[in-house]
């Protein structure tokens, strides 16, 4: 049972009202799913993967105005106090890697995954338990040299403790061409002839996936996500009244919004690949993103977070990892780091560490970032995804037509 947990003093809540003073309130009119209790949600996302037809899973979703907390991202100490949650998610409390968080009158309590070699990550709380943040760990050791769950995270997919070596198939061994997950990809990490995908979408010759057989692959398998959509749940229950925002870097920063869009729960991310084509592929309701309250930091010299780890020559590439999306849901919130800065685009600018102190604590040369809707961005523009539900619709229209 989570008790007690720890959160930051100084992170900045505020609730959306037009009557409240400017500096410490804002307004705003939010977008949300109308019943995103967790049966009506899990009604709606089996009914989104049994439909025959492709159109879906691009459901938009009603909108309503409300009033709801929310984290303060135009704050330099809330953003600050959410990288370090999201950093302390790859270690384990009190470990020699622990960021320790300003306020020592907050106590650390609960956290989970920490048992076994796959999802893992902590929940904060405050004194009361009324607000509660989820940190969700991403990456193992920067993409490639291990780690107790990188060859998990190349693939996204939790394993339930079995043993890796024993149980996968030989295309997913590190070292034998272990590749990327299912989310991130074009076409399950098929790259080029020397790569062995992790799925059989891949039609002839061309850039050419087909959709109905990526659905398929993506509900057979148990992704990370799954398994940070039951946390959620999970806190949600027992905390009926709490407000729950969710936070990561990299892998779990994407989880995190992923989630937060499930559940119109609010997420700050930090340097998360692209997550556009993974809710698109995971049937998400959505809002128009301008009133979705999912946030992504990063900066222009994050090859992940700018989605130019990609080709042979890339840091991606030699772990085994196919990272091509580059989309964000919601607001993204960049640093130019490459034109302001003069900072080269290096995969070793993609550590959490990094953000906070080389770009968080140096508030004189890096102001926080407008937050903006990502407009005209596009994911996978050489591929076709053809789908023959589409077809098999309008030849059965066609016979009951004519």
């Amino acid at each position: 049972m989570i008790g007690r947990l720890l959160l930051l003093y100084s992170i900045i809540f505020y609730t959306f009202s037009a009557s409240t003073p400017p500096e410490t309130t804002f307004s705003l009119t939010h977008a949300y799913y109308h019943d995103r209790r967790t049966n009506s949600i899990s009604r709606y996302q089996r009914h989104a993967h049994a439909s025959t037809r492709q159109d879906a899973f691009v459901v938009k979703t009603a909108t309503h105005s409300f009033s709801r907390r929310v984290p303060n991202v135009t704050d330099r100490a809330t953003v600050i106090s959410l990288a370090k949650m999201a950093y302390d998610a790859y270690t384990a409390i009190g470990g020699d890697d622990w960021y320790d968080l300003d306020n020592p009158s907050w106590p650390i309590n609960d956290t989970f995954g920490w048992q076994e070699d796959g999802f893992r990550g902590h929940v904060f709380s405050n004194d009361d338990a009324s607000i509660l943040v989820i940190a969700i760990k991403g990456t193992t050791a920067g993409l490639f040299s291990g780690g107790p769950t990188g060859d998990k995270d190349k693939m996204n997919v939790s394993w339930h403790g079995r043993n890796m070596t024993r149980d996968l198939p030989s295309c997913f061994i590190l070292g034998k061409g272990l590749q990327d997950n299912l989310l991130f990809s074009c076409c399950c990490g098929r790259i080029s002839r020397v790569w062995t995908p992790v799925c059989e979408c891949y039609r002839g010759n061309d850039y050419i996936c087909e959709e109905q057989c990526l659905q398929n692959t993506i509900q057979k398998e148990d992704l990370y996500y799954d398994h940070a959509l039951a946390i959620y749940r999970d806190i949600s229950d027992r905390y009926e009244t709490a407000t729950v925002f969710l936070t990561g870097h990299s892998l779990g920063g994407a989880l995190a919004t992923l989630v937060g869009l499930t559940y119109d729960a609010p997420a700050v991310s930090f340097e998360s690949p692209g997550d556009r084509l993974a809710a698109k592929r995971l049937h998400l309701p959505h809002g128009p993103s301008a009133l979705t309250p999912i946030y992504h930091f990063g900066h222009t010299a994050d090859p992940i977070f700018v989605g130019l780890c990609t080709g042979v020559s890339s840091a991606c590439w030699y772990g085994g990892f196919a990272i091509e999306t580059r989309c964000h849901t919601g607001k993204a919130c960049v640093w130019d780091t490459v034109n302001s800065h003069n900072w080269k685009v290096n995969i070793a600018s993609h550590r959490i560490g990094d953000i906070i102190e080389k770009i968080l604590n140096v508030p004189e040369e890096f102001p926080l970032p407008q937050c903006r809707v990502e407009r005209d961005c596009m994911d996978c523009g050489l591929w076709d995804f053809p789908d023959n539900r589409d077809t098999s619709l309008v030849m059965d229209l066609s016979r009951h037509c004519s």
